[in-house]
This record gives C-alpha cells, sequence and structure tokens, in this order.
C-alpha cells in the first residue's frame, strides 16, 4: 500500500526533524522585521500566512515552543532556550504544516498536522498525531493520518498508533509525566453522525493507550487541575447531562440535566476548574446574557451572583493558568482582554500595556513553575501579531518574531471619526 500524499512514509526520518546543525540562530530571520523602506508592503503580505502563528512557554518556563514557516517550506515547529534565545527546529513536514501542538511535559511536545495551502472543506486526510522531544530527538507517529487502516501485509509486527479518527483534547493536563488524553471520535455507523467521544489516555513515548471509562454518549470532557478527568457532558434523547467523576471510589455521579436546546432554567456549560477544585461554568442564569458563575459540586446549584459579566456582550473567552494556579479569564468583548484575579499577573499586564501602548497586550506565564519569563502576543489593528518574552525581573524585552514583518503599523492607513450636530434655529 502506498504512503498517502501528505504524510509520505519516506520523509520521515529525512525531512520532519532537522538538528541544530541546520537551524541557526538566523532561522528566525524570516520573522524579524524588513528593514525601513519608503515603499507600501506588497499585497501579498495581507494574504500570505503568517509567519510565526503561534507560541507556548514550556511547564517548567525554561523554553518556548513556536510554530514557524520559512516560505518556501511549510510551518515547523521549533524550540528556543530562554536564556540563550539559541532555536532549533525540531519538527518540519515537506508535504503537510505542523497544525496544534501543546507541551506534554518540559521535555516532550505533542501535535498534529494540516494543510495550510488548501480551503479546510479540501483537506483530504486525519490531522494525525506526533510527539517529539525538545532536541528533536525521541521523534513518534501516534495516530494515523490516513483514513485508510495501516496494511499489514508480510508483517506480524503490531504497531502502536492510533486510528486517524483520534484528536487532541485541546487541554494541557498535568504537563508532568509522558502521558497525555486525547479524544477518539465514535460514531453511527449507519447514518455517519458522531455519537459520542472517546477520551483515551496515550503515552507518548511507548503509544500505549487505555480508554477511560464513560457514562454515556460523552460531547465534552473536561480535566482537572491535576489533570485528570473529572468532568463529562453527555448528550441523548435530547437532553443533556454533567456528570461529576468522584475523586473517591473513581464513580461517576450525575451533578445536572436539562434541555440540550433553548432556553432552560439551571443550564450552564461548564468552564474549567480552579486549582482549589471549584468549578466555573457559563450560565445566563435568569438574566439577558451569560457570564461566568461558580458551581457547588455538591448540590449541582449554580451560584445566583456571576464572578464575571459584560454589560453588552454574552460572555465568551477561557480560564488562564499559570504559576500553579488559576490566574485569570481571557475575555472576548468588542476585543480581546484578561480579567486577572491574581494581583502580580494584574501589575505585569499594565507594565506590558505600559511598554505596549494602543495594543492588545495578552500575556501568558508558564503553568508550573514560577519563572521570569512571560510570553505576550501584542497586536492591533494595524500591527499584526508579535509575539515577545518580558522578564518580570529585569524588565527585560526580547522580541522572538512576527506574524506578517512586511506589514508596518506605521504605514497602514488610518480612520478618525468624529460626531457631527445639525444647527437649530
Amino acid at each position: 500500500m502506498s504512503a498517502h500524499p501528505v504524510l509520505r512514509a519516506g520523509c520521515l526520518a529525512a525531512a520532519l526533524l532537522l538538528g541544530a546543525a541546520q537551524l541557526a540562530a538566523p532561522a528566525l530571520a524570516a520573522s524579524a522585521p524588513p528593514a525601513a523602506a519608503g515603499a507600501a508592503p506588497p499585497l501579498a503580505a495581507f494574504f500570505n500566512n503568517a509567519q510565526m502563528s503561534d507560541a507556548k512557554l514550556s511547564p517548567d518556563g525554561k523554553f518556548l515552543a513556536v510554530r514557524l514557516a520559512s516560505p518556501p517550506a511549510r510551518d515547523g515547529l521549533a524550540v528556543i532556550e530562554l536564556d540563550t534565545l539559541a532555536p532549533r527546529r525540531v519538527a518540519q513536514f515537506d508535504n503537510a504544516d505542523i497544525g496544534d501542538f501543546d507541551w506534554v511535559n518540559g521535555q516532550r511536545l505533542i501535535f498534529d498536522s494540516h494543510d495550510s495551502l488548501v480551503a479546510p472543506g479540501d483537506q483530504r486526510h486525519g490531522s494525525g498525531l506526533f510527539a517529539v522531544d525538545r532536541d528533536g530527538g525521541n521523534f513518534r507517529q501516534l495516530a494515523e493520518s490516513s483514513f485508510m487502516p495501516p496494511s499489514t501485509t508480510g508483517t506480524l509486527i503490531k504497531r502502536n498508533v492510533l486510528p486517524w479518527n483520534t484528536f487532541l483534547l485541546g487541554q494541557a493536563g498535568a504537563q508532568k509525566s509522558n502521558l497525555v488524553y486525547v479524544q477518539r471520535a465514535g460514531w453511527n455507523d449507519a447514518s455517519g453522525d458522531v455519537t459520542h467521544w472517546d477520551l483515551v489516555q496515550l503515552d507518548t513515548t511507548s503509544g500505549l493507550a487505555s480508554t477511560v471509562q464513560r457514562p454515556g454518549k460523552v460531547q465534552t470532557w473536561l480535566l482537572d487541575r491535576a489533570g485528570e478527568p473529572r468532568l463529562a457532558v453527555t448528550e441523548d434523547a435530547g437532553k443533556s447531562a454533567v456528570h461529576y467523576l468522584e475523586a473517591a471510589g473513581g464513580k461517576w455521579r450525575k451533578l445536572a440535566e436539562f434541555p440540550s436546546f433553548g432556553e432552560s432554567p439551571g443550564a450552564f456549560v461548564p468552564l474549567g476548574f480552579g486549582a482549589d477544585g471549584k468549578l466555573y461554568v457559563v450560565t445566563r442564569a435568569g438574566r439577558d446574557k451569560s457570564s461566568v458563575h461558580l458551581l457547588d459540586l455538591a448540590s449541582g446549584k449554580v451560584a445566583a451572583e456571576p464572578l464575571i459579566s459584560l454589560a453588552d456582550y454574552d460572555f465568551d473567552g477561557s480560564l488562564v493558568y499559570g504559576q500553579g494556579k488559576l490566574l485569570g479569564v481571557r475575555v472576548l468583548s468588542d476585543a480581546r482582554s484578561t480579567v486577572w484575579f491574581d494581583a502580580g499577573m494584574k501589575a505585569l499586564q499594565q507594565r506590558v500595556d505600559a511598554l505596549l501602548p494602543g495594543n492588545i497586550n495578552l500575556v501568558s506565564t508558564a503553568r508550573n513553575a514560577d519563572s521570569p519569563w512571560s510570553l505576550v502576543r501584542s497586536y492591533s489593528d494595524t500591527q499584526p501579531s508579535m509575539f515577545l518574552l518580558f522578564n518580570t525581573a529585569t524588565g527585560a524585552v526580547k522580541p522572538v518574531g512576527y506574524g506578517h514583518p512586511d506589514i508596518e503599523a506605521e504605514k497602514m492607513g488610518t480612520r478618525a471619526w468624529c460626531a457631527t450636530r445639525r444647527a437649530t434655529a
């Protein structure tokens, strides 16, 4: 059986992993701003894929993983040592792009793939799952990217590779071992509809996997702050139910049940757990707009008063973790912002905003360590995303890369709005 177009078997060893000698510091030059020039940026600069599109601090705060491209090459994955800013490209396909990625622990990363040269509806292969060490070693394919099952003709060797319908969970987990949780779609063979999602614990070094017992047709899983499955939302026959996994005894307990569609009293969407085990949920609670509330895990009741509410918007956002605790909430209204619970992070936000006035500055820290390094993603209506490192101990700012370096904010057009009044006699 021939290798499929997205991930050819022959390129895995030769084209995927590049050592340090093949990625010197100038390799990030593609993400540096161009020299000043009077000419306007080329039209293509507004439509090209970003040269640096994402970055994530390692859980110990010593390294930064970045997804970057050096055209005409595909998007690859590189790791930067923060003290020296020495980069190393650790993963690269010659015919697909690195997609979503996250740290497994301080040493290892997990990622999937996609094709940025075609529209989402034209993707013809699964995203696959892969893992690699931060130095580019110990690469392993964890899930197939082909819709066809792998051929076993001529061999009795069993590969520990999960099927193509296995995906990243989108939750960081504990980040303290080689184990992660991923999700696998299950469907009705007759209709082809996805009926539930299995939660799978996966060893990123051996490929061994085990499936978590689910309380029904689970649509959403939620890990607690220890990185263990704690909440599951099921849907069946028009009813949604929220189930809580008791730490003692390992039994699922139904917290609440309500109609899946329409507004109903007591309905909520789980948002995440705090380090103290508190559950944050999004609900209307009888109001016009949805807000963030606490939920009592013993009674399944939602607190009457919201913790975070927006006057003119339904809540849309996520919890922000770092330094081993819940630090705040990322919020989307007319623009993105962060509501900080932590006084230190609130002060840090003010320092960063003073350095980058007029920009939206999204600050994140290492999840499991009190590192002096913070990552800042900064952008505005005229400035495409740029990634910077801020040292809270020294105040030093180190640019890491730019999404669209050919677009310079000072050359972008501006528009001023003014109110006028009609004169009256």
